[in-house]
């Protein structure tokens, strides 16, 4: 289960995770506003084991803070430093919490002063700086398909093929390929929003999960 834990108090955290396995859960995700704390305080970590585990849960997978501050794509030069560091972090926390998979977006198109290509570039350079920090911990990075042009699934796929890298794999997103699926039907919609400016014509896409399965 994916919980947005971002409004949740410190002594109802471990409630929720207690009522998450009573009604039948088994296992959550280290989500990204729970990793944020762990990088704020150097404690929360322990205790947020301790609670997961009390509750007899576990953690099967991590999603990296993201944004247009904190995505690989992020083209700003006097910010991706502090990005680069900031994900070799989660990383590091992941791999302390025993945690396999995290998904870490390859990035929207936030700043429209830069050409795609950019974007595109910023992406391979970041995980390449990644990638040697992924494999020492033995965390396998995830990218997402969401609904803008820098996160198709040929682009996916393209990135994958350019590394083909054990430490980079997919995690597919049902909810943002029913986007790219379902999206024309609606006058406004988020992939609308997305590809403004991009394209002449929106790629929308029922094959989503067909095109990134294998």
């Amino acid at each position: 289960h994916f919980f947005s834990w971002h409004e949740c108090s410190d002594l109802l955290r471990p409630l929720l995770m207690q009522e998450f396995a009573v009604n039948g859960a088994e296992h959550l995700v280290l989500a990204d506003c729970l990793l944020r704390s762990a990088m704020q305080h150097f404690e929360f970590a322990d205790t947020l084991q301790r609670e997961v585990r009390e509750a007899g849960l576990t953690f099967c997978d991590a999603h990296a803070p993201f944004g247009a501050h904190e995505d690989l794509d992020n083209p700003r030069p006097e910010e991706r430093p502090m990005m680069i560091e900031r994900l070799k972090l989660v990383l590091k926390i992941v791999r302390d919490f025993g945690i396999k998979t995290c998904t870490i977006h390859v990035g929207n198109v936030p700043f429209r002063e830069y050409p795609l290509e950019c974007y595109d570039n910023c992406i391979l350079q970041s995980l390449e700086e990644l990638l040697p920090t992924a494999e020492a911990c033995g965390v396998i990075i995830a990218i997402e398909n969401i609904w803008f042009p820098t996160n198709t699934p040929e682009k996916l796929i393209s990135i994958l093929d350019h590394f083909r890298s054990p430490f980079l794999g997919i995690c597919y997103d049902s909810g943002h390929a029913n986007l790219m699926a379902k999206g024309k039907e609606f006058p406004v919609s988020a992939a609308r929003d997305g590809w403004d400016g991009w394209a002449d014509a929106i790629p929308w896409d029922n094959r989503v999960l067909e095109k990134l399965l294998p």
